[in-house]
């Protein structure tokens, strides 16, 4: 569990404070009585065996892995309107010693909006997931990083009459990592 305790605190950083700022607005712009409240959450367990983890012809690895996740899903609805909030950590054990353990986080905000003849939406998420970007085998150095990737997406839509209607959709993503050597 200290995969989620450790790497879970990078959840509360400035990108998860952006999400987390623009969902409290739109449910204070909103009024809260008026959305219909469901929630989920869980936990999801894995055991996995896999006879040549990095695909070598000339030095198999084998190795056991176990996988262990939670989420939880905030959503409200309303005629016109929905919002969805999600958090979900993961972890993964390797039962080789030559293999980093990995773990992820991520959060996202999930909004739209219709009109009459109009509808819109704006997703913002923010991922950060463990990554073994650099294996040097000849030495058997290994360095570890973590991938970090912001996305926010807004969406219009307009129907122009009953057979025609005009879309448009941005995706802006960004992805970068806490290892310098990694980052271009």
């Amino acid at each position: 569990m200290s995969a989620f305790t450790n790497h879970f605190g990078y959840i509360w950083k400035p990108q998860c404070s952006l999400v987390l700022l623009i969902f409290l607005f739109v449910v204070v712009c909103n009024p809260v009585s008026a959305y219909d409240w469901n929630n989920d959450y869980g936990v999801n367990a894995t055991l996995e065996w896999d006879d040549n983890f990095r695909l070598s012809q000339t030095d198999p690895i084998e190795t056991t892995s176990t996988s262990v996740g939670v989420f939880a899903d905030l959503q409200g609805a309303t005629e016109i309107s929905n919002i969805r909030l999600a958090i979900g950590a993961n972890a993964t054990k390797y039962s080789d010693a030559s293999i980093e353990d990995s773990d992820g986080d991520s959060v996202s905000l999930e909004t739209d909006r219709r009109g009459e003849r109009w509808s819109g939406n704006l997703d913002l998420s923010v991922a950060a997931e463990s990554t073994t970007e650099t294996e040097l085998l000849d030495t058997g150095r290994v360095i570890d990083g973590e991938r970090i990737t912001d996305r926010i997406s807004p969406g219009a839509n307009y129907q122009l009459d009953e057979k025609n209607s005009i879309y448009g959709n941005l995706v802006f993503i960004n992805v970068s990592y806490d290892t310098v050597a990694l980052t271009e």
